[in-house]
């Protein structure tokens, strides 16, 4: 996965309402810019930056889960922005890595652009990125 192509193809999800995975902290993709990217929360506008995404497409290897939270060596609540955005793109899906949320980079289109595919039920015994 790389950032370039990766980059464009966010840019087609600015003003798209985005679900999270687990529902409970859906967003809206405002704007992204090399430098930054801005949600809109149920708490207000949050200016984040892309290093954050350009961290985790780089660690994205094809068809290997990696934890975003992990990635980003995040704090919890880190995860849910850029896992959330990134997780929106058609050819990424997500899964549980024994009991975690991870996305996995499927190097093929497998659901639309801003919807979300993946097993919650699953918990695969799998190595991650991570």
């Amino acid at each position: 996965m790389d950032w370039q192509s990766t980059y464009r193809r966010l840019r087609r999800l600015v003003g798209k309402k985005l679900n999270s995975i687990t529902g409970r902290t859906d967003i809206r993709l405002l704007s992204i810019t090399p430098d930054k990217y801005v949600v809109e929360t149920p708490r207000g506008l949050l200016p984040r930056p892309t290093t954050e995404l350009r961290t985790v497409v780089k660690a994205m290897l094809l068809n290997r889960p990696i934890h975003v939270d992990s990635a980003i060596k995040g704090g919890g609540t880190s995860r849910s922005h850029p896992e959330t955005v990134l997780a929106a793109l058609p050819d990424v899906e997500w899964v549980r890595v024994n009991g975690r949320k991870h996305i996995v980079w499927k190097g093929k289109d497998s659901h639309k652009l801003g919807t979300l595919k993946g097993s919650g039920a699953e918990n695969r015994k799998l190595k991650s990125t991570n």
